[in-house]
């Protein structure tokens, strides 16, 4: 038979590989655990939203019934527990050097009524950093006919939703809490 000459565009027929050899496979859960990792153990991911984890920290410790809860600390942070305290949803809270790491931390005491249940109710986070949510200063609407807050952040700082429509302000509508 006469022999072919290559066609450009096709390519040649592929040699046989023999398998490639790594030594004893391990058994169990993790068989391929004799590879090594391609990552670290430790994965340290940014927060991308941190006023949502300040809040979630919030509402689990105080479904749990725990005492106070702490949380990393930044100025708009402290402001909205300032705000949640004048309100009367918290306790109190206090900024304190953080055990491990650095950076500070913020103590928030929970408040509980008299059967030690959660004054805080509901807790929402409503602008979010992929959907900001502005509302002018007569565009809030009330919580629950009124019994609950939404908590603004203003050209005059973190204030709620009655504060901001007597000085006339509107702003990015961080959260509802009833």
């Amino acid at each position: 038979m006469p022999s072919l000459r290559a066609i450009p565009g096709v390519l040649s027929p592929l040699q046989d590989v023999s398998p490639l050899s790594s030594g004893p496979r391990s058994q169990g859960p993790y068989p391929r655990a004799h590879q090594g990792q391609l990552v670290g153990t430790e994965i340290n991911m940014g927060m991308t939203d941190p006023i949502a984890d300040m809040l979630t920290r919030i509402r689990n410790a105080s479904q749990a019934r725990h005492p106070k809860v702490a949380v990393p600390w930044s100025r708009v942070k402290e402001n909205i527990a300032k705000v949640l305290v004048e309100e009367g949803y918290l306790k109190e809270y206090k900024k304190v050097k953080a055990a491990q790491g650095a950076g500070d931390e913020l103590i928030i005491q929970l408040k509980f009524d008299r059967d030690n249940r959660p004054i805080i109710v509901g807790l929402k986070r409503v602008s979010r950093p992929s959907l900001k949510v502005y509302v002018g200063a007569q565009e809030v609407t009330p919580i629950r006919k009124g019994l609950g807050i939404n908590v603004l952040s203003t050209p005059k700082g973190i204030l709620v939703d009655r504060e901001a429509q007597r000085a006339n302000v509107g702003g990015e509508l961080l959260c509802s809490v009833w």
